[in-house]
Parts: C-alpha cells; structure tokens; sequence
C-alpha cells in the first residue's frame, strides 16, 4: 500500500483592509486568507516588525482549499504608520512564505 501525500506551497494570500477609518481606542477586526497550501498554511501576523500573538483564530475551510484567520486588537496612536501583515506559509518547504500588508492609519478623536 502507498500513501502519496501532495505538498504545495501556498498560491495566494490577501489581507483584507479595514472598511472605516480606525481610530486610536477602538477594536480592529482584520481578516487574512490564503489558498493552495497543502497541507493547510501556518499564517502569522506581525504590527509595527513585532509578531502578534492576542486574540487570533485560524480555520481551514477544505471545500475552497482556503485558510482564513483573523486578528483582533485595539489601535493605539502608536499604531499610526506601523507596517501590519500576514504571512502564509507551508510549514514542509523552505522558502514558501507569501504576505500581504498595508500601512496603519490610526485617527485620533
């Protein structure tokens, strides 16, 4: 009996932008999403260079070969021009990784 099990890197990734402006105090709700990857990407996220570990929920949904996480935070003033992203990659090949990231516009009330 073989078993063959396909590896693929992942093929797409987009991070959805926020739909309002974002002020300084209030939560953020980002989605980013990822195709392709078999097995399923690992996605991670970063704010400002540093890697974000709070409040992340990740689903694979196989019927459309997607993985979908979100992440939720509250924006500070500080946020304001920081780099955020996402990062798909397939954790069994090197060098497989895709991102995806916009510049934070924080407003202050």
């Amino acid at each position: 009996l073989f078993v063959y099990f396909i590896v693929v890197r992942p093929l797409k990734i987009k991070l959805k932008r926020p739909k309002s402006k974002i002020f300084a105090g209030h939560k953020v709700e980002l989605e980013c999403l990822s195709s392709g990857s078999k097995p399923p990407a690992v996605i991670t996220w970063h704010k400002g260079g540093r890697k974000m570990l709070n409040s992340i929920e990740t689903n694979y949904d196989p019927e459309y070969d997607t993985t979908v996480s979100r992440v939720i935070f509250f924006a500070r003033t500080e946020d304001n021009q920081n780099y955020i992203s996402c990062t798909a990659e397939n954790s069994l090949l090197a060098n497989s990784k895709l991102e995806d990231g916009f510049k934070l516009n924080v407003y202050c009330k």
